[in-house]
């Protein structure tokens, strides 16, 4: 399997949505990337997203690339639908 190239790539998937994870999250958010989230802790989901709410603006000052929203982020279920291999 060869490395893709970073500037072809338009999906990330993100394990764990801890201050970590969230800051990754946002950070391809903000790069116009589609990201697939897991994270199997009770209420993750909605502390992802009221992280994402809350720094949201700070992105956008630092400048978001074409194609930047939060609205690409989603969820996944289980680590087997993260991403398709």
């Amino acid at each position: 399997m060869s490395k893709p190239n970073p500037n072809q790539v338009t999906k990330v998937g993100a394990i764990g949505t801890g201050v970590i994870g969230g800051a990754w999250v946002l950070h391809f958010l903000r790069m116009g990337k589609d990201v697939v989230a897991y994270d199997p802790g009770p209420g993750s989901k909605d502390r992802l997203l009221a992280m994402v709410d809350n720094i949201w603006p700070t992105m956008e000052k630092l400048g978001p690339k074409e194609g930047a929203s939060p609205s690409r982020l989603s969820f996944a279920e289980s680590l087997r639908n993260l991403l398709p291999v």
